[in-house]
């Protein structure tokens, strides 16, 4: 087995990208944070500023990675430092909008040490009611600490999301060469084993297998826009769940993960999947089958 067909990112962080992405990761966590901070205080409807704390900082990260990405940052320890400084400008820029429209707009420092004199006046006294009662002190905190561990994680998770990969030789990011394709469960430890062997038996055999309901495998290819060598699949288990109300949702785990395979095996699968699905009518038919039969038996 070959563990290095794993995709590995160089570690790089082209110059542009270092300025540029941490100036755009600042603007945009700047400005959101504002806006944020401003709709916190005016909109009545709590339940609704705490949805932004999860909304806001996943629309910034996701904006980050893909800047991230353009700018062909290939360096994990970068993208997660600027993740933690993204997510604290949002939070800063937020309290600094919020602790303004509490004081009527009247211009303040944004001293760092001024704002938090007056978020200390704030947590004393109250801010909001929530069903007549208004939270104070070390409740108003934790709520507090809440929201802010709400930014900082969705922003992590959406800035650290996994890349896609990178042609190193020539300097270019892969784009999709198959689309996600969904197929059925299958021996998930043999198909990983034959794909670090540069083989993919039960993954072509599997690919036009109509996928389950509730659980099925999902693979994607990635492509070198510029040469033919560069060809990496990502196989994913996608779980499908209904609530007690009859909602649907999903999760993904990722099974196998970005991994090199050669031009050819990437060629039969676009073959395969475009020939389509197996239809479920044969195995319909092969079944009334033996139906009559096991009816012609008994009548024997």
């Amino acid at each position: 087995m070959d563990e290095t067909r794993y995709y590995q990112p160089s570690g790089a962080v082209p110059i542009l990208g270092l300025v540029l992405g941490s100036a755009v990761a600042i603007f945009l966590a700047t400005i959101c944070g504002f806006v944020f901070g401003v709709v916190e205080f005016y909109n009545p409807i709590i339940y609704v500023n705490f949805l932004g704390a999860f909304f806001v900082p996943a629309m910034v990260g996701n904006a980050v990675r893909s800047t991230l990405i353009k700018l062909k940052v290939r360096n994990w320890t970068f993208s997660m430092l600027l993740g933690l400084l993204t997510a604290t400008a949002i939070l800063y820029s937020a309290w600094w909008a919020y602790v303004v429209a509490v004081v009527k707009w009247e211009l303040l420092s944004p001293d760092p040490t001024f704002l938090w004199g007056i978020i200390g006046l704030i947590s004393d006294n109250g801010v909001w009611s929530i069903k007549r009662y208004t939270p104070t002190g070390v409740v108003l905190w934790i709520l507090w600490a809440i929201e802010a561990g709400a930014i900082y994680f969705f922003t992590m998770m959406s800035v650290l999301d996994t890349p896609p990969p990178f042609c190193e030789d020539c300097d270019q990011v892969t784009t999709q060469k198959i689309a996600p394709h969904p197929f059925s469960m299958k021996d998930s430890l043999q198909m990983r084993d034959e794909l670090e062997d540069g083989r993919a038996d039960l993954l072509l055999a599997s690919v036009r297998d109509y996928p389950g309901a509730n659980c099925f495998l999902r693979l994607t290819v990635n492509a070198c826009p510029t040469c033919d060598e560069s060809y990496f699949a990502v196989i994913e288990t996608v779980t499908i769940t209904v609530d007690n109300e009859g909602k649907s949702s999903s999760s993904n785990t990722t099974t196998i993960p970005w991994i090199k395979v050669d031009a050819k095996i990437v060629a039969e699968l676009e073959a395969l999947i475009a020939l389509g699905y197996f239809t479920e009518k044969v195995a319909d038919v092969s079944d009334d089958d033996d139906d009559s039969e096991d009816v012609a038996a008994d009548d024997e």
